[in-house]
């Protein structure tokens, strides 16, 4: 089955443009090659924010910090 396999950064994702920690990013395994259709980010209400994008290698997901609309999401999403 699918399961993730690290993400990065390990604790704080600080996505403020300096250059460390400014996106969110997850490598997973997918031995059986199955179609993901989308991930989803959601806030601590349940709120749906964004999707993650493909990451830049095989096998990764990414988020810039963003919602849907292209602005930056408030703390604790």
């Amino acid at each position: 089955g699918f399961s993730i396999t690290q993400v990065t950064p390990r604790k704080v994702f600080t996505p403020n443009g300096d250059g460390h920690f400014d996106t969110f990013q997850i490598l997973y395994d997918n031995p059986e090659d199955k179609v993901m259709a989308m991930a989803k980010i959601f806030d601590l209400k349940g709120a749906e924010v964004a999707e993650f994008t493909r990451g830049d290698f095989d096998n990764t997901l990414t988020w810039d910090g963003k919602d849907r609309a292209g602005q930056m999401v408030s703390g604790g999403v």
